[in-house]
């Protein structure tokens, strides 16, 4: 995990240039509830979906309505077991 804004600006970088090598995000379900949003997505490269097919990424997000705007609030991801 982790843990305060710098740390959780540091991970940007890495994840920008996995990115720029070709990972690839299909979402598979969403649901959405008042203040709660849940979700899973395949995640990954090309060489990283053949080795792990059914590997999926588990999203959460917690939502508030503040100036008539929603905006996430919380954020957890992970990776469900295999």
């Amino acid at each position: 995990g982790v843990r305060g804004l710098a740390a959780y600006q540091g991970v940007w970088p890495p994840f920008f240039e996995w990115l720029r090598g070709g990972a690839l995000f299909e979402l598979v379900e969403l649901q959405v509830h008042a203040g709660l949003g849940h979700g899973l997505l395949r995640c990954g490269t090309p060489e990283e979906y053949r080795q792990h097919p059914d590997r999926r990424l588990r999203l959460t997000f917690g939502f508030v309505r503040r100036d008539g705007h929603w905006q996430i609030a919380h954020e957890h991801h992970s990776f469900t077991l295999p």
